[in-house]
């Protein structure tokens, strides 16, 4: 049975579908009436260091300043009181849609993943289409929800486990966070690195409170992120956008901005000269569940 497949490194994706015209016009408000934060100072390399190099725009410190703040109030969700020893396994329930070749790929998974990579995974797939000029939509959503599911435990015949973005606990400082996810302090510098191990954390972990404080203020670590308003994703869920621009690619994020939850992650790229598809990411629910089977809570 094939093995489902992780987005990684393939960051998961996202557009902003609609604006709140009075939220942004307040939030024009607030930017003119506030001056821009400082900038962040601790254990990042790249701002405030005297051999860093990256200077943070008024753009990014408006990011880091709005996810310092998220990561201070975030509430907690009912999954956060439930012990790791009693309910073992992480559940994560999410669609994506991933380009390869110019074909648009879309399946659905449910992963439940216990610490040491055992689990189970349901996945659901439809045909793959072409036009990646067109961008998930409702009825697609709604079709892939319906299809057949196919499940696989773990760990495999050829002992196979799921894989994971660090060991767990998660850690709950964003220093020891971005020290588990990578070798070296100098990757901390590379934007696109950061941004998408942040996604890989999302939806690969049950992130209780403190380890979604601490991936979120790793985030704010991100060179160039810049907060781009309110968004609305395909279920409705109304949400913070963020993003990450280079040139012909474009990396978005949305966070629920009550628990801090990733609720959708995108990526696009301009290089046909057009707006184009790389890769969606709709995380539907996590939650912790004792058993595999369980379903999450949104």
């Amino acid at each position: 049975m094939r093995r489902p497949r992780i987005i990684w490194p393939h960051p998961a994706v996202s557009i902003v579908l609609a604006t709140a015209l009075l939220a942004a016009s307040y939030l024009l408000i607030v930017k003119a009436a506030n001056p821009a934060p400082a900038v962040p100072q601790g254990w990042h390399p790249c701002y405030g260091d005297p051999g860093g190099t990256s200077t943070p725009s008024v753009a990014t410190l408006d990011a880091v300043d709005r996810l310092q703040k998220l990561a201070d109030t975030i509430a907690t969700t009912s999954a956060d009181g439930k012990d790791p020893e009693d309910y073992r396994y992480s559940t994560v329930h999410r669609q994506f849609w991933i380009v390869v070749d110019g074909m648009v790929e879309p399946s659905e998974d449910t992963l439940w993943r216990a610490a040491d990579g055992s689990g189970r995974t349901d996945e659901r797939r439809l045909p793959a289409r072409p036009d990646p000029d067109r961008f998930p939509d409702v009825a697609e959503r709604q079709r892939l929800s319906a299809a057949p599911a196919t499940t696989q435990t773990y760990p495999r015949p050829d002992g196979g486990v799921l894989a994971a973005a660090v060991a767990e606990p998660v850690p709950t400082n964003p220093a020891a966070l971005a020290d588990a996810i990578f070798d070296a302090r100098e990757t901390y510098c590379n934007n696109t690195l950061l941004f998408e191990a942040f996604v890989q954390l999302s939806q690969l972990h049950y992130l209780n409170r403190a380890a979604r404080a601490a991936a979120l203020r790793m985030l704010a670590t991100v060179p160039g992120i810049a907060y781009d308003g309110i968004a609305r994703d395909l279920l409705g869920r109304t949400g913070w956008s963020f993003t990450l621009t280079q040139p012909l690619t474009r990396r978005t994020i949305m966070l629920d901005p009550r628990t801090g939850r990733l609720l959708i992650a995108t990526t696009s790229s301009s290089v046909t000269g057009t707006q184009q598809l790389c890769d969606y990411l709709l995380l539907l629910a996590t939650d912790r569940t004792r058993t595999p089977g369980q379903p999450p809570d949104p």
